[in-house]
């Protein structure tokens, strides 16, 4: 008997580590589809889903008042390459979530990188799917943030060691062309001196916040204030960066690790925390202007989720939370996944 529980344990880390977390996560599925898919992936209707929910968090699930299904998780259709040549994607991973008046925008990159990052565009009222937009590049684009007084979507860009904040013209979105071989334009383009990498960020009274996710210790959130223009208030640092604007943060306050999502909500900042298979944590902390420090022990309310809750956006006293659990490279692993951005009330999740 012990030696049966043995094997099968083995088996199951077997599986975990080679198939799900080596395989999936570097090859990508075949396919001769040449649309982005929008059907869901893990369960055909909310029904499933809440049923499943319930099982490990049920609050939560009878809190859920609208989802949306995450589009272009089995394919997306983008660009590939030095020419932009017109390909699908297999392992689409989303990330970034932002809300307009009109529209649920959804960033996602190739878990593989092979193919250029995308902007999902969704009609808020319906979550149906109006075009796919391909950017420039493989970045993680791990955050969005919505300027509704310019209607500027800011992502957000680079590589470790060379943070960025990118922000594309919601007209442009609208009126980009599908068939188009080049990636959207970009409206400005900064290099973010004050932070090694732009793992999320969001928009709040004029500013950014953008934050640094780190498995372990200390990680960091940093404000940055927009100009007249939608942009940013730019400086001029010989030889760090001869190509782009260079901006440092106005304010920087210490958080915990594995911090994926920020949001603004009158007297309190919200953050996102989520890493592996382990369950997410939604974290509640009352803000104050200049404060330092956002650590999990100071939490006035936290709730927990299912896991890879990314994130987490707030619009007309709803609070929209986004997971990736349904990317190819996680849809496998043994655990309640969510494959749908889920949205609550946020009078119901405050203190």
């Amino acid at each position: 008997m012990a030696a049966a529980v043995l094997l099968a344990v083995l088996g199951m880390f077997l599986y975990i580590t080679v198939y799900v977390g080596f395989f999936r996560g570097r090859y990508e599925p075949k396919t001769k589809a040449q649309t982005t898919d929008m059907g869901p992936v893990l369960y055909r209707s909310n029904g499933m889903m809440d049923t499943l929910l319930s099982f490990r968090f049920r609050k939560l699930a009878g809190m859920v008042r609208k989802s949306y299904v995450i589009p272009g998780m089995r394919t997306t259709r983008t660009l590939q390459g030095e020419f932009h040549a017109l390909t699908t994607c297999t392992s689409m991973t989303p990330q970034g979530l932002c809300v307009t008046e009109d529209y649920l925008v959804i960033s996602a990159y190739c878990h593989t990188l092979r193919h250029n990052s995308v902007l999902y565009l969704l009609d808020r009222k319906d979550g149906r799917l109006l075009k796919t937009i391909p950017m420039a590049g493989q970045a993680h684009v791990g955050g969005l943030a919505y300027d509704p007084v310019n209607r500027n979507i800011w992502v957000s860009g680079g590589t470790h060691n060379s943070a960025k904040a990118i922000a594309y013209r919601l007209s442009d979105l609208e009126q980009y062309d599908e068939d188009s071989k080049a990636p959207v334009p970009a409206a400005f383009n900064y290099t973010l001196a004050t932070m090694v990498t732009n793992s999320y960020m969001n928009y709040a009274e004029n500013s950014l916040i953008a934050g640094i996710f780190r498995k372990k210790g200390r990680s960091e959130i940093s404000w940055f204030t927009l100009t007249g223009d939608g942009g940013l208030r730019s400086r001029i640092f010989e030889d760090y960066d001869p190509v782009h604007e260079t901006v440092i943060s106005d304010h920087t306050a210490v958080t915990s690790g594995q911090i994926q999502g920020v949001c603004r909500n009158g007297d309190y900042l919200l953050l996102s925390k989520s890493y592996g298979m382990n369950d997410s944590y939604l974290q509640i902390y009352e803000y104050e202007e200049g404060k330092k420090s956002y650590q999990a022990k100071d939490a006035v309310r936290t709730w927990r989720m299912p896991e890879k809750l990314e994130q987490i956006c707030e619009a007309d006293g709803q609070l929209f939370c986004l997971f990736e659990a349904g990317a190819y490279a996680y849809r496998a692993q043994p655990v309640l996944k969510v494959d749908r951005v889920l949205v609550f009330d946020i009078g119901d999740l405050m203190p």
